[in-house]
């Protein structure tokens, strides 16, 4: 079943993993960004830049690397990489139902119109996003109220009471279609790299706007 996309972005948006089905429909999410699409997404498998975000991100980034600090500004309508670890790397993650409560806050989140969801990939021990910022909204208080909800529900979950995710988190701009276009191929491949699966459509805690091929 086809489903429509829909996009809101300054700079051209990425062709390589899009039909040729287009057309130009309604408002924008934030008027930073001032052109919504409608399209169906479409990545390759064999589109040989993917690899380029495997070769600089190898690792998840820790604390001494977090990108965000104190009073960083982050732009309305802006999109992000974001990544955040569970406490002590701690498998939390690994059930279905730890999964979902993940994947319902990132969905609450964008039903309040804080968020635009890309892409989620969900890992035992962390997780990764790409989001677009709604407007008038700060990156650092959207992860706080992520990371204060589903630590409350995996407690619940678990019957615990203790830490659920690390201090802080990784976040990167998303600068253009190119980027765009590898942080997605770098989510979606993830699983394989980490030996979960061996191919990355068998994984079941990933989530993108996209049909990737």
């Amino acid at each position: 079943m086809q489903q429509n996309i829909y996009f809101n972005v300054s700079f051209t948006f990425p062709t390589r993993f899009i039909s040729t089905n287009l057309s130009l429909v309604g408002a924008a999410f934030c008027a930073a960004y001032t052109t919504t699409f409608r399209r169906r997404g479409i990545l390759p498998r064999n589109d040989p830049t993917h690899n380029s975000m495997a070769t600089t991100m190898t690792a998840i980034p820790n604390r001494k690397n977090h990108q965000l600090r104190k009073g960083r500004h982050t732009i309305s309508g802006a999109y992000y990489f974001l990544t955040t670890v569970t406490f002590k790397r701690r498998r939390l993650l690994s059930s279905s139902h730890a999964a979902q409560i993940v994947f319902d806050a990132f969905q609450w989140l964008e039903n309040e119109g804080r968020i635009k969801r890309i892409c989620i990939i969900i890992m035992p021990d962390h997780i990764h996003a790409v989001v677009q910022l709604g407007c008038n909204q700060a990156l650092a208080r959207i992860m706080h109220t992520f990371k204060s909800f589903t630590a409350k529900k995996i407690n619940a979950l678990l019957d615990e009471a203790g830490s659920v995710w690390q201090k802080g988190y990784y976040d990167h701009a998303v600068r253009d279609e190119g980027a765009l276009n590898d942080t997605i191929r770098y989510c979606y491949d993830n699983s394989v790299r980490s030996g979960l699966v061996k191919l990355a459509k068998d994984y079941p805690y990933w989530w993108c706007k996209f049909e990737l091929e």
